[in-house]
């Protein structure tokens, strides 16, 4: 067997329902691949579900292209307020980001809890700490104390 796991989480960013594709040599059915996968894994790492997708169809990482993100912040900002761009550098090359062409919807806020979802794109997508740096940057006594990624989904 050979397994990928989807879309990359950045350094710090942590993970919930995170998916990947599993390659098998022959068919075996979802429950029972699940079966296997939860006896195997460890109590962190536990399946939850399990799903036969054809030879043909896309992987996880392009299938399941917008990400959804909770963070926890060390107070309540005092207004969040989209940028108009963001600069990036990539490769030691510099590329302005315009971050409502990746923000899929509003940026939800609950006091000091924010949850938002981004799209990656095949030429490129938007960090969630990067544009979280942003979206903090008039009030520097505010940081994320964690980001999760509680999401993957198709557009």
């Amino acid at each position: 067997m050979k397994i990928a796991f989807g879309a990359a989480l950045p350094v710090g960013v942590g993970g919930a329902r995170e998916c990947f594709d599993l390659q098998m040599t022959r068919y075996i059915a979802p429950e029972k691949v699940s079966d296997a996968l939860v006896e195997a894994s460890v109590p962190d790492l536990m399946v939850t579900s399990c799903e036969y997708i054809g030879s043909r169809d896309l992987a996880a990482s392009v299938a399941y292209p917008v990400s959804t993100y909770r963070v926890v912040l060390s107070g309540t900002p005092e207004r969040l307020e989209v940028p108009q761009s963001i600069t990036v550098v990539r490769k030691k090359k510099e590329k302005i980001l315009d971050p409502r062409e990746f923000l899929k919807g509003e940026i939800e806020q609950n006091k000091n809890i924010l949850v938002f979802s981004l799209e990656a794109k095949p030429t490129g997508s938007l960090r969630p700490d990067v544009l979280l740096a942003n979206l903090l940057a008039n009030d520097p006594d505010v940081y994320a104390l964690s980001i999760t990624r509680t999401e993957q989904r198709a557009v």
